[in-house]
């Protein structure tokens, strides 16, 4: 049902459906904020996570269709990675690959990627 409306909405402004999608996504956005500080603000923190999972999934499902699926797959794989490998597990998998001991350039520089990327799943 939704198509057909974008689909007109693209064409009447004269741009892409999927330029028209992310701006809508982007304007939803707001409602839901006003949602969560209106009635979520003081409630537990598993009600927040639920809320704020179910509207990003929303939100991600509704902008990027069924292309979704390489992102929670790819936020699954750094969850079970971090939960497998425990604090500061990037560490511990270099330590198993060098054989000097010391930390130089090349090894401060992925881990600083890794952590990086436990950021963005953080986020």
């Amino acid at each position: 049902m939704a198509a057909p409306l974008l689909e007109k909405v693209s064409d009447y402004l004269g741009s892409p459906e999927p330029a028209v999608r992310l701006i809508l996504s982007i304007l939803i956005g707001y409602p839901f904020a006003l949602v969560y500080r209106r009635f979520l603000f003081h409630q537990s923190a598993s009600v927040i996570h639920l809320f704020h999972t179910l509207s990003g999934l929303s939100l991600a499902i509704f902008n990027f269709g069924s292309q979704v699926y390489h992102s929670a797959l790819c936020i699954i794989v750094q969850f079970l990675f971090l939960r497998l490998m425990g604090k500061d597990g990037d560490g511990r998998t270099e330590q198993l690959y060098l054989s000097d001991g010391e930390k130089d350039v090349y090894t401060t520089r992925t881990t600083c990627l890794k952590d990086l990327m436990c950021f963005s799943v953080a986020m």
